[in-house]
């Protein structure tokens, strides 16, 4: 496997692993599992080296940020009188 393979390879763990850790069903030993490696320890380090963060820092950094944005939806309006512009429409409206 050349360089180029493994870089890719790489960030593409790195996606799913941050993907997975925005899911708070899954443990970080259960995703550690997930991802194929054998002691979380192992998944913990190397997930530092890519995002600069330990799995429980960046689900907490992330959570945060959901959260905040909940929040800001919830005590703003986020929409425009005109619904032919409104691009913050629900996708469950019943409108075509």
């Amino acid at each position: 496997m050349d360089c180029l393979q493994r870089l890719y390879l790489s960030s593409v763990k790195q996606q799913i692993a941050q993907n997975l850790l925005l899911k708070p069903q899954y443990s970080i030993n259960d995703i550690s599992y997930i991802m194929g490696y054998k002691n979380s320890g192992n998944f913990s380090r190397q997930f530092k080296i890519w995002t600069g963060y330990s799995p429980k820092q960046f689900r907490n950094k992330s959570s945060n940020y959901f959260l905040d944005k909940k929040l800001f939806s919830e005590n703003f309006v986020t929409y425009n009188e005109d619904p032919e512009n409104d691009v913050y429409r629900s996708f469950e409206s019943d409108e075509p």
